[in-house]
């Protein structure tokens, strides 16, 4: 008996599985986890994949993604029980954020029970930080910035805003039941994003891409929206639809010459303020 009771101790302790207890009996609380699933290889490759995704943006060792990989690695085969394994070792090499992740691990909660948050917030502008009270109504991913947004209805605005993980300070999950409205889908929301930032006006960036860069740029999908037309000099005009540029701003700059943005005007010209500001940094002796 008194074996037992050091097992379950220990099972609580190390948060293994979580316990109820009642009338001097316990159980595994079942709905804590998901029904089995089985998985073809190639599925759980995918998986495997948005997961080393998640702990290479992130830089930080996760428990959750961490254990991702522990399940995985108890149905898979070898090569890739191999590779599964060396994740996991590599990951107990990162730091931890037990901050972020605790952040994270509330939002994630709140938004599945679907319950309004009240969050204490510095956003990249303010000096202080201040509290919000949001609807949380989907959790991005975004390898810009190497972060997780959370998308919701903010009370204090009275509009669906952006909020970036690592600027939330404190979570407070009330009791307080919301309805995510009928016209937002996540998707179509982050359509006109780059990354994660939303604006109400589209703006069409119409930049140049040299003759080098073409095949590059043909590659990979960029943008929902991206068009690419071959020039006869061997460049290309390349078009993008986006609500928010600074995020933009950010990737046309790291191509350097390879990328030149003819229209709008303004970004053409914040870019080329950037660039300028850039050059005396270097020019200084």
């Amino acid at each position: 008996k008194r074996a037992i009771q050091r097992d379950l101790k220990l099972i609580e302790l190390e948060d293994i599985f979580p316990l109820w207890h009642e009338r001097g009996r316990c159980g595994i609380v079942q709905k804590r986890y998901l029904p089995p699933i089985h998985f073809e290889p190639s599925q759980a490759l995918n998986i495997f994949m948005a997961a080393r995704l998640m702990a290479s943006y992130a830089h930080r060792d996760d428990p959750d993604i961490r254990a991702i990989f522990t399940k995985l690695n108890c149905v898979m085969q070898p090569p890739l029980k191999d590779q599964i394994n060396q994740t996991i070792t590599w990951m107990k090499t990162l730091p931890q954020n037990q901050k972020v992740v605790s952040t994270l691990n509330q939002l994630a909660s709140a938004w599945t029970s679907g319950l309004r948050v009240v969050i204490r917030y510095q956003s990249a502008e303010a000096t202080t930080p201040a509290f919000r009270t949001v609807d949380p109504y989907f959790i991005q991913p975004a390898v810009p910035g190497h972060s997780a947004y959370v998308i919701g209805y903010c009370h204090e605005r009275d509009d669906v805003r952006t909020f970036k993980i690592e600027r939330i300070s404190s979570v407070q999950i009330t009791d307080v039941s919301f309805t995510i409205k009928d016209d937002f889908i996540a998707d179509k929301y982050l359509s006109s994003a780059w990354g994660v930032m939303v604006g109400e006006e589209i703006f069409q960036v119409k930049m140049r891409v040299s003759k080098e860069m073409v095949r590059f740029m043909k590659e990979i999908v960029w943008h929902p929206s991206q068009q690419i037309m071959v020039q006869k000099d061997g460049s290309a005009l390349m078009t993008v639809d986006v609500s928010h540029t600074a995020e933009l701003m950010t990737w046309i700059m790291g191509w350097g010459s390879g990328l030149e943005v003819l229209e709008p005007e303004s970004l053409r010209k914040d870019i080329e303020k950037k660039a300028r500001s850039i050059v005396q940094v270097y020019s200084k002796k």
